[in-house]
């Protein structure tokens, strides 16, 4: 048995991003990793037994690929924005404030 990838994604959609957001801690990750998911559950060939091995499958995948991004260098090197302003040089905060100025933000 196999659902459709629409069908999954709208009867578990709400449970991986849970799962997703709660091992990431942030909204955007957890976006990627429900994406990723979705798109692994769309390319494999397994064949389920039912509609709770499909979930289960769907939250197993979930977590470890939000292990898989909590473990990448770029995750590992990303530094928020509001820190940047931080930084000692004075020429690369004026920078800064101009950039994040652009996009409507005070800083």
């Amino acid at each position: 048995m196999k659902l459709s990838a629409e069908d999954a994604f709208r009867q578990f959609g709400d449970r991986v991003f849970s799962t997703a957001f709660s091992a990431t801690g942030n909204k955007e990750d957890a976006d990627d990793v429900v994406q990723d998911t979705f798109l692994k559950y769309w390319n494999t060939d397994q064949d389920f037994a039912d509609e709770n091995h499909i979930k289960a499958w769907l939250l197993r995948m979930s977590i470890n690929r939000s292990r898989d991004l909590l473990r990448s260098f770029w995750h590992r090197k990303k530094v928020p924005w509001e820190d940047c302003f931080l930084l000692r040089s004075r020429r690369t905060r004026t920078c800064l404030r101009r950039l994040w100025s652009c996009h409507g933000n005070t800083g």
